[in-house]
């Protein structure tokens, strides 16, 4: 497999005097590490990439361009995606454990006993227990989180269903891991000191047939959340709750009661709020790095919008938008979706929403992250070729200085495909923030690369001094 920004017969040519004389093995290991630009082609045989770079037809050889691939959106969980043992599975990934272990010594002192035991546990209704529940999820999709950044994959914007877009706030910066777990210990204490007699159930129905259903009863029950067109949640007092659902049973819906022990999102979660306020309003917040979208407008999130307090109150008790959330991400350019819940119960109402690719993380995670990655080939985040760096993915390590160039190099060499005796091709698009003496940056890398390569300037901001480069060529190997 060959690809080029350009054209990928010079990189035929270039191969043509040494693949035939290196084990296939060895080539094709080389060439898969390498980045993946439009312009494609597949060589069959050695024996046919002279016809390659000559641009003579040959039976051997498939050329192409390939499609621009959209953006890659993660969403998280919430409460009802919990099963006993997750993440065990995963702890054989040091990142992943690490960052659960991380997260867990935050939460651990603000619960009655260790999270991780808990999850270990054989007490499913210990584990049910709102305040474990939403713990576990919590530490469980920050780790994952972390795992799957630790593997390159960078999403464009985040999502979370109900409690879970507290966990895309923490991953997104806008919550210190303190106060993050604060608020979530929080969240699931007061929820767990709620009374009983709540109940939620998801009803085959459009929301304002839900609506009309509860006219007069909005003191009793209320909408938890609209999953898809035709998949909506109802809380509230449970015989008032399973009364609606029974009426839209008869008329030959589909019901289904939740296992929840209280009605989120309803009347009855009203008395907690002022005490979750208190708590919420002591936090620190900041706008996030990554685009979040909101649960409760299923739009992108505009600054400031979710970084404070009274947002995360509102977040208690108003209904969840998913399926705008997802409407939204795919008029956005989203084609990719990453389900990060323990039990990816969210995969199913996302491909009702979208005919867009949804992977969900369960029961393997390693499947799903080849199903994303065969979807948009090695494509960097948001776009149609691999970049090194861009100003949301490294801002903080591109400045113009003697060590974060260095840094760029050797990071640019670490995603070059090599094997003995096969030329060293490097490809990268990288963006170097503060960049005043830009003729130096550009001799700084050519001097790195070597002669035969070929740096252009795609762009240059001089109000901000930033640069864009982007790097192709051969380099003779040591």
């Amino acid at each position: 497999m060959l690809s080029s920004a350009t054209d990928v017969r010079a990189q035929a040519t270039e191969l043509v005097e040494v693949v035939p004389e290196l084990p296939a093995s060895a080539v094709g290991h080389a060439l898969a590490r390498r980045p993946a630009f439009t312009q494609r082609a597949a060589v069959l045989s050695p024996a046919a990439l002279p016809a390659l770079a000559a641009g003579e037809s040959d039976p051997r050889v498939i050329t192409g361009v390939a499609a621009a691939r959209g953006k890659l959106a993660f969403l998280f969980s919430g409460q009802g995606a919990q099963r006993p043992d997750m993440g065990e599975s995963l702890r054989v990934f040091p990142v992943f454990a690490d960052a659960f272990d991380h997260v867990c010594r935050f939460l651990n002192p603000l619960l009655d006993r260790p999270l991780r035991a808990v999850i270990t546990g054989t007490d499913q209704s210990l584990l049910d227990r709102a305040d474990f529940t939403q713990a576990a999820l919590f530490a469980f999709e920050v780790a994952l989180f972390r795992l799957l950044e630790s593997w390159g994959m960078r999403p464009a914007y985040l999502a979370g269903h109900s409690f879970g877009e507290l966990a895309a706030a923490h991953v997104a910066g806008m919550l210190t891991i303190r106060d993050a777990a604060e608020l979530v210990a929080a969240r699931g204490a007061l929820m767990r000191d709620r009374p009983s007699g709540g109940a939620m159930v998801s009803v085959e129905a459009d929301e304002g047939e839900v609506l009309a259903s509860i006219a007069g009863l909005e003191d009793r029950l209320g909408v938890a959340a609209v999953n898809a067109r035709r998949s909506v949640v109802l809380s509230g007092a449970e015989p008032e709750v399973l009364a609606v659902a029974a009426d839209f049973a008869a008329r030959g819906r589909r019901t289904k009661r939740l296992g929840l022990r209280h009605a989120t999102r309803s009347p009855l979660v009203e008395p907690m709020l002022d005490e979750f306020r208190a708590v919420a309003a002591r936090l620190s917040y900041q706008d996030p790095r990554i685009p979040v979208v909101s649960g409760l407008t299923g739009r992108i999130a505009e600054p400031g919008t979710l970084s404070n307090a009274e947002y995360w109150v509102r977040h208690v008790r108003q209904p969840v938008r998913f399926a705008d959330s997802v409407r939204t991400l795919a008029d956005a350019g989203v084609s990719l979706f990453a389900d990060l819940g323990p039990s990816s119960v969210l995969s199913a109402p996302a491909q009702e929403t979208t005919d867009r690719v949804v992977a969900p993380m369960a029961p393997s995670v390693t499947a799903a992250v080849a199903k994303l990655w065969g979807a948009r080939g090695r494509a960097g985040p948001g776009g149609d070729v691999q970049r090194l760096a861009d100003p949301d993915d490294v801002a903080e390590q591109c400045d113009t200085t003697e060590e974060n160039l260095e840094h760029l190099l050797k990071h640019v060499g670490q995603q070059t495909g090599t094997s003995p005796g096969l030329p060293d091709f490097r490809f990268a698009k990288i963006y170097v923030r503060h960049a005043p003496d830009i003729p130096y940056v550009v001799g700084k890398f050519r001097r790195a690369f070597g002669e035969n390569t070929e740096i252009r300037v795609l762009n240059v901001d001089l109000c901000r001094s930033d640069l864009l480069l982007e790097v192709e060529g051969v380099v003779a190997m040591a």
